[in-house]
């Protein structure tokens, strides 16, 4: 049994997206038995805090800002769920893997709060002379490292945090691993399943090949994969492609099938115009602007296999085809460029409204 801690930082990255992706890749390890995440006390509430700033708040913020100004047009909403039944639903994918019940639980018990000060007086790690508020994680880390004592599992940890990773990395390379990604760690934990390690060699192959390459090159370019975009922006023309980064999650398998996605990420430089600020007759050379941004998406894939016999009788996989569904490849990009034109508007309101009141 491989025993997997995962930082918080992790969680936020992935967007809490525990059914898609790297995460769900990682379930289908822990669902088969293979693996069991480590939780404790601090990181459950910590996941409670984030999950509630990062995905209720914003949600039930964005609906209420969906009412507020719909109203102003006199569009009525069809309200099927309360704002509380809302919440809930909202709440429903935490909840679910918080009570997975193959996770392993780790309580406060074995806790002993001299030896955090110790290293908190010493600048051990997690404390560093920038870091000195890292309680959260010290706590964590002495959970993980008793967990191991008493257990003598080795203990896989998920994380970027320097500071945080400090702290094992004196350990012996036995009692921890260290990942920076969940892509990491999948790549690690293929093996344990026979079919993904043929399955990992043939879309390590594929990616690298110039006709995928080019098909994401195409589809980069297709205006129609910016929708989330429409209503603020309108997107005229992708230029300078950079495809920086490149890797894939196995997300379900099953006899000669299996499902995944080609995560991507790179750099493009993204030509728009802004149709709001036009008709509200603002800056007219501002109108039309290219901003270098960078960008992340998903390619849901199916790829189709059988296994045959080389020689000696021994065992391999034939990949009879893949599909790629490239209609549900949505390109994502950071908005905060945006900010200026929300600021425009909101000055330009305010303007109109002083007018207004400045002539009654």
């Amino acid at each position: 049994m491989v025993v997997v801690f995962i930082d918080t930082n992790v969680f936020k990255k992935e967007h809490y997206q525990f059914n898609s992706g790297d995460f769900e890749e990682l379930f289908q390890y822990i669902n088969l038995g293979h693996v069991s995440l480590l939780l404790t006390p601090v990181l459950i509430a910590e996941l409670k805090y984030h999950y509630n700033e990062d995905i209720i708040k914003k949600h039930m913020n964005s609906i209420d800002g969906l009412a507020r100004n719909l109203k102003k047009y006199n569009i009525p909403i069809v309200d099927t769920l309360t704002e509380d039944e809302i919440k809930g639903k909202l709440e429903e994918p935490l909840n679910r893997f918080l009570l997975n019940p193959k996770h392993t639980h780790k309580d406060l018990t074995a806790l002993d709060i001299n030896l955090i000060l110790e290293d908190y007086c010493n600048n051990n790690p997690p404390f560093t002379s920038s870091k000195r508020d890292e309680f959260k994680d010290a706590i964590n880390i002495q959970l993980i490292k008793h967990f191991h004592s008493t257990t003598h599992n080795t203990v896989y940890i998920v994380g970027d945090d320097c500071s945080f990773n400090e702290a094992f990395q004196n350990s012996d390379p036995q009692s921890f691993k260290l990942f920076k990604t969940l892509n990491d760690l999948n790549i690690t934990l293929r093996p344990l399943i026979t079919d993904l390690q043929y399955l990992e060699e043939y879309l390590n192959g594929y990616i690298e090949e110039t006709e995928f390459k080019s098909f994401l090159d195409d589809n980069l370019k297709d205006i129609e994969k910016y929708s989330k975009m429409s209503g603020i922006i309108e997107v005229k023309s992708i230029q300078d492609i950079d495809i920086k980064k490149s890797t894939f999650a196995i997300t379900k398998i099953s006899e000669g099938n299996c499902d995944g996605v080609i995560n991507v990420e790179g750099a493009i430089s993204l030509v728009y115009s802004r149709p709001v600020e036009l008709s509200l007759g603002l800056d007219v050379k501002d109108a039309y602007k290219r901003e270098n941004v960078s960008f992340r998406g998903n390619i849901p894939y199916v790829i189709t296999y059988k296994h045959e016999l080389g020689d000696g009788d021994q065992q391999y996989i034939s990949v009879n085809c893949i599909e790629l569904k490239w209609d549900n490849f949505i390109v994502e990009t950071p908005i905060d460029f945006l900010f200026d034109f929300y600021s425009k508007i909101q000055e330009y309101s305010i303007s109109l409204f002083e007018d207004t009141t400045s002539n009654m």
